[in-house]
């Protein structure tokens, strides 16, 4: 009995490991594919989220599954701004009944008539179906559970209605509750007329009205609670009234504060006037709290320490000095500022928050004091195209993701040494003209990518790595400075790609640099390889079309250079041949195994390439674009091709060219669209085949064998006589 458990026991454990390395046991979470226009992401072992349109249509309907690998998926969400952007007007849900979450603004910002939600649904993300200027009513269905001002800002919208079966929601005269009818979800933005807020309502909830039409808001005395831009971008709102009886809650001159007069909830958007002073006793300035009004100045009071979120985005303020004190500047706080031109920040604030400022495209002048440590946060002064002047403060540590992304009037700025981060983008396609890298510890990708009118560089000794994309697409970059003593030894995947530079000398101590690493170096004609060099990753110079010559350290043990052309030490492998060498025919030397991908790209001035008899393999693309090369004579008999290897045309002109090899034709994979490719037979093109050689060894075999029994034969007779 113990020797049959024992047997099953073993058997259970062998079909366990057996499962364990059937495969990776990832499902293939996180791989994502198109199917129907609609791009989809793997997100379990039996479902996939939707991340995207590529269709050309305007009009999608969701699956309720989807094939991919050989198994269905449910497809179960819609993600965060999945169709954002879009041109999509038209949204069928009736075939989605696996759909269970459409996420925070999948479908912002579209016009979309009719929207029909499918009973499946359980969770309305924030802001899912905000800014739709079509759509005019909308049903909650049953299963939904979590719903986060979805339909903010709709200015068409009058009714939302509830299926009668939802244990979460309610709708009254056409506006979202809770279930208990306490607290008001959602107020359709295009609703008309006048509104009483029901005697059990406690709670506005966040945006609630947010982008409505009501003129005039009293707040009753039943309301203790209301939630951040519960009444932002109301264009039309006057003024606020409370109810005497309200204990949470007051109004002064129309504007909507708490009960004590220290928060400042909000300001109606529409009241006359153009300039505000805040009242002395606010410390705090709600999310959103004059976000959309027509304010051109405001005065800030010395007891102001926090402002909220978004507190006054896409307002019309043209200048902007806050007090001294601040301590807090909320996410988007001003963003979307188009009129505002200039902005002092008081050295009190020691961090910009995310996208402070970003999208005041007036905006010319910062002016920071701060003198303690400070950061700068993501996206802060993104798309600020005026910007031109800020100094950022001595000890700033952090520069964080596109804090300065697009700032194109941003021409120089000094980055301080006390910086120890810098953000993926974080200067990006900016107008800066010389850069003196930061001996940051942490830097992100592409700090500097598409800086088009960078021309110079300076790298601090401090600085081990350059980043994938730092100085791509700077297309003006020709000069670079490194220190005298570098720490400088990785340069990552593009990372000068698409740069200026005519001549490029890698600095001693580099021991690595990646594929595409100077990828687009159009004008790069010379490239010094050090000593230090290790790992080369694939085609580091592709499309480096103007490349004369590689030189490489004597000293080096990995690399070589023989007229110019790049080697492995051994010569085994043949790294790159120089695109712009004016030879027309080349031969590879005797001992080379391998040609490398790209090897020979854009050679366009060869003609004759011979190959030894040891090379057995030509990578993939070796001879892209070489629309001169009408011969190849290769000895090898047994040789592995790459793909578009022998992709010789150029824009599309027809190539013609004659492989003479004993080997067998290559796949058609190696040869691209223009080039047609004819085959002949080897025959010793200055590189003896190993047939030719047996013959000829043979015949003077049989020549030496006949010459010894004639000189025998001579030796007998003459002997005799």
């Amino acid at each position: 009995m113990n020797t049959t458990i024992k047997a099953i026991a073993l058997v259970a454990v062998i079909a366990m490991v057996a499962v364990a390395f059937s495969g990776d046991g990832s499902d293939g979470v996180g791989e994502q594919f198109t199917d129907g226009g609609l791009v989809y992401e793997v997100a379990g072992t039996s479902s996939v989220t939707v991340i995207g349109w590529e269709g050309a249509s305007s009009e999608v309907v969701i699956p309720a599954e989807v094939e991919y690998n050989g198994r269905t998926l449910e497809v179960t969400r819609i993600g965060e701004e999945a169709f954002m952007g879009s041109s999509v007007t038209s949204v069928d849900f009736t075939q989605a009944a696996n759909l269970t979450q459409i996420q925070t603004r999948a479908f912002y910002g579209l016009d979309i008539a009719e929207v029909v939600l499918p009973d499946s649904l359980t969770t309305l993300g924030a802001d899912a179906f905000s800014c739709n200027d079509a759509v005019q009513s909308v049903e909650i269905p049953s299963r939904v559970t979590s719903y986060s001002h979805s339909f903010s800002r709709c200015s068409s919208l009058t009714e939302i209605t509830v299926d009668s079966g939802n244990r979460n929601y309610s709708s009254d005269a056409g506006v979202l509750l809770n279930h208990d009818k306490d607290t008001i979800v959602q107020y359709p933005a295009g609703k008309t007329g006048t509104y009483s807020i029901p005697a059990d309502v406690n709670t506005i909830g966040s945006y609630a009205f947010s982008g409505s039409q009501i003129t005039r808001m009293e707040i009753t005395s039943s309301v203790s609670t209301i939630g951040a831009g519960a009444f932002s971008y109301c264009d039309s709102l006057t003024q606020f009234t409370v109810s005497r009886d309200n204990r949470s809650f007051t109004a002064n001159n129309g504007v909507l504060l708490n009960a004590n007069s220290t928060q400042l909830v909000a300001y109606p958007a529409g009241k006359a006037g153009t300039e505000y002073s805040i009242p002395n006793r606010v410390t705090t300035i709600s999310g959103s709290a004059f976000a959309g009004s027509s304010l051109q100045t405001v005065t800030f009071p010395t007891s102001v320490d926090e402002i909220g979120d978004h507190a006054f985005a896409d307002s019309a303020i043209t200048t902007l000095t806050l007090n001294s004190g601040l301590n807090d500047i909320g996410v988007g706080a001003f963003s979307g500022c188009v009129s505002l031109a200039e902005a002092t920040i008081p050295s009190s604030v020691t961090s910009m928050s995310e996208s402070s400022f970003e999208g005041c495209t007036s905006l010319k002048s910062v002016i920071w004091t701060a003198t303690g440590s400070v950061s700068i946060g993501i996206s802060a002064f993104e798309g600020c195209t005026a910007l031109s002047t800020f100094e950022i403060p001595d000890r700033a540590t952090t520069i964080n993701d596109r804090a300065f992304y697009g700032c194109t009037s941003l021409s120089a700025v000094s980055i301080p040494d006390s910086v120890n981060t810098v953000g993926d983008q974080a200067f990006a396609a900016s107008g800066l003209t010389q850069v003196t890298m930061p001996g940051c510890r942490t830097m992100g990708d592409g700090v500097f990518e598409s800086c088009r009118s960078l021309g110079s560089v300076t790298i601090a000794d401090d600085v081990s790595a350059i980043p994938e994309g730092t100085f791509s697409g700077c297309t003006s970059l020709d000069a670079i400075t490194f220190g005298e003593d570098p720490s400088l030894r990785t340069i990552e995947a593009s990372a000068f790609a698409g740069t200026a530079f005519t001549g490029f000398s890698i600095p001693e101590g580099v021991t690595t640099v990646d594929a595409t690493a100077f990828s687009g170096c159009s004008q790069l004609q010379t490239v010094v390889i050090p000593s230090t060099l290790r790992d080369m990753g694939e085609r580091p110079f592709q499309g480096c079309d103007s490349l004369t010559s590689f030189t490489v350290s004597g000293d080096s043990t990995v690399y070589a250079s023989v007229d110019g052309v790049l080697y492995s030490k051994d010569l085994r492998t043949l790294v790159r041949y120089p695109s712009a060498a004016s030879s027309s025919e080349f031969s590879v030397p005797e001992g080379t195994v391998t040609i490398s991908a790209g090897a020979f790209e854009s050679a366009d001035s060869l003609t004759t390439v011979e190959m030894p008899a040891s090379v057995t393999t030509i990578g993939s693309e070796a001879f892209q674009g070489c629309s001169g090369l009408r011969s190849v004579a290769i000895a090898s008999q047994e040789l592995t091709v790459g793909d578009g290897a022998f992709d010789l045309s150029a824009g599309g002109d027809p190539v013609n060219v004659e492989i003479f090899t004993d080997a067998p034709e290559f796949p058609q994979s190696a040869f691209g669209e223009g080039t047609t490719v004819s085959y002949d037979e080897y025959k010793n093109y200055g590189l003896p085949d190993s047939d030719e050689i047996m013959g000829d060894a043979l015949i003077w075999i049989v020549a030496a064998i006949v010459l010894g029994v004639i000189f025998l034969a001579v030796h007998i007779v003459v002997k005799r006589n």
